[in-house]
């Protein structure tokens, strides 16, 4: 098996729809979508009003589909929005 990535991309909730659609044209089918709060860099975000909210999306793929995210996110996102990408190394085991 091809080794994965686990991508955790955490930003504001108004990039939801515009990041699941740039997922679809990677080929990414599956991802899950979580609220996030908490404090950071941007300061605390307690997701008290809806344009308040983080949320995290989880995306497992090749290192090649997660490279693809990330330089969109960098071209499209960073720049405006509060993001923060990280990768892990995955096996899948299921």
């Amino acid at each position: 098996m091809k080794p994965q990535k686990l991508l955790v991309i955490i930003t504001e909730s108004i990039l939801e729809s515009p990041l699941t659609k740039d997922l679809q044209k990677f080929g990414v089918t599956g991802y899950t979508i979580i609220e996030a709060r908490g404090v950071g860099l941007q300061g605390m975000r307690n997701a008290d009003y809806e344009y308040n909210k983080n949320i995290q999306i989880e995306i497992v793929c090749d290192e090649d589909v997660a490279n693809k995210i990330i330089k969109c996110c960098k071209e499209k996102y960073v720049n405006e929005f509060a993001m923060f990408i990280f990768t892990i190394d995955v096996n899948m085991v299921i």
